[in-house]
C-alpha cells in the first residue's frame, strides 16, 4: 500500500510540474519584523507606540470623526466632501454607523501590503464594519475605518485614541509592477 500511494504522489508530483506557477512568495510581518521594519525607515507609522505591537500585527488608533457632505444641486452626480473633526468621546447607536479616520499616519513601500481588522473587543459588542479593506503596496496616508452598531438597545462608545482595528502587514518577495496612488485624506 505504501509504494502505492508513493508512485501515487509521483505521478501527481510530475503532472503539476508542468503546469504554470503564478504569484509570488509572501510574508506575515512579526512583531519583531514590524519593529525592525519601522526602526530602519522601510514602513513609516506616524506615530509609532510600541505598546501597539501584536504578535503578528499593529493596532491602529482613532482620532477623527469624518463626516460626508453631499452636494445635489443642479449637477447629474452627487458631489461630496469630507468634513474632518476631532473628538472625545463617539457614542454610536444603534443600528448608527461612524466613519473615522486613523490617528496614524502610513506610508507604504512598494513591496508591503496590510489587511485591515476589527479588533475582537468590538466585534464582541455587536460592533461591525462593511469591509475594512486592505491597504495597497505603495499607499500612504490616514486610513478610514467605518464602523456599524449591529445591537438592537445597546450604544457603544468610541474614545479619541481607541485601538479600534489592527493590520496584518505582509511583504512580497517581488514587488507588483504598479502600486496604488489614490484617495488620500
Amino acid at each position: 500500500m505504501v509504494d502505492g500511494v508513493l508512485d501515487s504522489l509521483e505521478i501527481r508530483e510530475t503532472t503539476m510540474s508542468h503546469k504554470p506557477r503564478y504569484g509570488v512568495g509572501i510574508r506575515l510581518l512579526r512583531d519583531v519584523d514590524i519593529r525592525k521594519a519601522v526602526q530602519n525607515g522601510y514602513i513609516h507609522i506616524d506615530p509609532f507606540s510600541d505598546d501597539l505591537v501584536q504578535p503578528t500585527s499593529y493596532d491602529i488608533r482613532v482620532s477623527h470623526v469624518v463626516g460626508v457632505e453631499y452636494d445635489d444641486s443642479a449637477n447629474s452626480h452627487r458631489e461630496f466632501s469630507y468634513r474632518i473633526e476631532e473628538f472625545d468621546v463617539v457614542t454610536v447607536h444603534p443600528r448608527e454607523s461612524v466613519l473615522f479616520r486613523s490617528l496614524e499616519y502610513f506610508e507604504f513601500p512598494p513591496d508591503m501590503f496590510a489587511y485591515i481588522i476589527l479588533r475582537s473587543t468590538y466585534a464582541r459588542l455587536l460592533v461591525s464594519t462593511s469591509c475594512l479593506g486592505h491597504i495597497e503596496c505603495g499607499w500612504s496616508g490616514h486610513l478610514l475605518i467605518e464602523i456599524a452598531n449591529l445591537s438592537s438597545h445597546s450604544c457603544v462608545q468610541i474614545r479619541n485614541g481607541d485601538a479600534l482595528a489592527t493590520l496584518k502587514i505582509y511583504q512580497l518577495e517581488d514587488p507588483p509592477v504598479s502600486v496604488y496612488a489614490k484617495y488620500l485624506l
